[in-house]
């Protein structure tokens, strides 16, 4: 309990289940039914490295897509960890 995920580049973090952004698992959140629990973070973040908050206004509220898109991408080769 208390521990998160700070993503990589290539990051096999899963968007709803894995505590990468807020205290519990983003599903709790989702603004419709279409939760896919294999989704990865990386499904939300663009071919140049940013945020893809069309993707997220889809699927999360306004709040949410705040904390989201100020976490940094990172670097390529960076790895998953957990914090």
């Amino acid at each position: 309990k208390g521990l998160r995920w700070i993503i990589g580049s290539d990051s096999d973090v899963l968007f709803w289940t894995n505590n990468w952004c807020t205290q519990e698992p983003l599903s709790a959140h989702a603004i419709n039914d279409i939760c896919d629990e294999s989704t990865k973070v990386v499904y939300f973040i663009l071919p140049d490295g940013i945020w893809n908050i069309r993707k997220l206004k889809e699927v999360l509220p306004d709040y949410l897509i705040q904390s989201i898109v100020s976490i940094p991408i990172p670097d390529p080769g960076t790895q998953d960890k957990i914090v």
